[in-house]
């Protein structure tokens, strides 16, 4: 004579409508988690937008001035200055990284949920920064080098290449008229340069100068090869150029400096410390979405996650508790069969609670793994 199975079939509705019942509620809680990463996810993408537009509208202002400042016919008299110098260089590329290419990688990070952009993201904003440290670095020693020299640079111009050089002829004729300025210290210095040794001998009283240097609304008397034959303090700019052209170089260096480091590696390394932690907890989101993380977005294992469910009815806790007092009026016969459900509940348990992405799926499986496993301990006795 066969005995009935230690789960009833009533027992196993009952079982069936608990899991059943905490599977609802598992998927329940887990889209509010999800739409809560919803909005956690716009916020993120919300900094990075933001951080991006900054990047992108501070490195078109300075695109237009470093455009402004080189090329500027001034910025030739400068010798030891050369737009393909490694600092050079490295402007050009962070312009190009900063001007596009690192805000498209940023929002399709954003965008796409991609963590191997945002990786690339955080990595190319950090190569920048200590980028533009060094080169910030580089410069302040070598504009010191360039001022403690540029005066006699600029005499030795004007002695030794401004009878050859076309160029540098133009350069100097536009700033003299510009700035209404002659020579470096004053108009004496022609007079020093290879260029006057053609219209010597002339009397001390003379200056042999470009006719920039000479007032354009007085008479002058010259030959045509545009030079200014005039006496001392006639018809001549006395000042010296040296002042002015320091100045533009001290101005242009700021408006440089100010726009570069001030502005754009300032809000790069904000963005950076800010971004940083922001991205990091975006990357942890991403893997709880993709099933890549072990925690739910309260940073709480996913088995924990059962305690936050409502507890069974009495008569379902009686049914799964080895110490209930149905188990326990079973018989002595009885307590193989109540270790089995302990067992065949422990399972359940586990995989329900562990694959919280799949609970419809996995309670099904898991059901019938409890009717196989409990038909499978059934015990006969005559």
């Amino acid at each position: 004579m066969f005995i009935n199975p230690y789960i009833t079939y009533p027992q196993r509705s009952s079982l069936h409508y608990h899991f059943g019942r905490r599977a609802a509620i598992g998927e329940k809680h887990e889209h509010m988690f999800l739409r809560v990463i919803g909005k956690a996810m716009q916020y993120y993408r919300i900094w990075i937008y933001s951080c991006n537009a900054a990047l992108f509208i501070g490195t078109f202002i300075y695109l237009i001035a470093f455009l402004t400042v080189i090329t500027d016919s001034k910025l030739s008299l400068f010798q030891n200055i050369r737009l393909y110098h490694p600092s050079f260089i490295y402007a050009y590329l962070a312009i190009f990284i900063q001007g596009g290419l690192v805000q498209a990688i940023g929002c399709l990070g954003a965008l796409k949920l991609n963590v191997n952009y945002l990786h690339l993201y955080l990595g190319t904003m950090s190569i920048l920064v200590c980028g533009d440290a060094i080169v910030g670095v580089v410069w302040a020693l070598r504009y010191k080098n360039i001022t403690i020299n540029l005066k006699d640079d600029l005499k030795n111009q004007i002695f030794k290449e401004y009878e050859t050089n076309q160029e540098l002829q133009n350069v100097w004729n536009n700033i003299q008229a510009d700035w209404n300025c002659c020579g470096v210290d004053g108009p004496y210095d022609y007079n020093e340069s290879s260029w006057a040794l053609q219209f010597l001998p002339l009397e001390p009283l003379y200056y042999v100068l470009p006719l920039s240097c000479c007032h354009p609304e007085e008479p002058t008397f010259g030959s045509p090869h545009n030079e200014c034959i005039t006496r001392m303090n006639e018809h001549v700019y006395s000042k010296g150029c040296y002042d002015d052209i320091y100045y533009w170089l001290q101005s242009s260096t700021d408006l440089l400096l100010v726009l570069g480091f001030c502005v754009i590696t300032f809000i790069k390394l904000c963005f950076l410390f800010l971004l940083r932690s922001e991205i990091k907890e975006m990357i942890e989101k991403i893997k709880v979405i993709k099933g890549e993380s072990e925690t739910n977005g309260l940073g709480l294992p996913f088995q924990d996650l059962e305690a936050y469910l409502p507890r069974p009815s009495m008569q379902q806790d009686s049914l799964l508790n080895p110490s209930s007092t149905n188990a326990t009026s079973q018989g002595t016969y009885r307590g193989n069969s109540i270790t089995e459900r302990c067992h065949c509940r422990l399972g359940v348990n586990t995989n329900l609670v562990n694959t919280m992405s799949g609970s419809r799926t996995i309670l099904s499986i898991s059901t019938a793994n409890l009717t196989g496993g409990c038909h499978s301990k059934k015990h006969s006795l005559v």
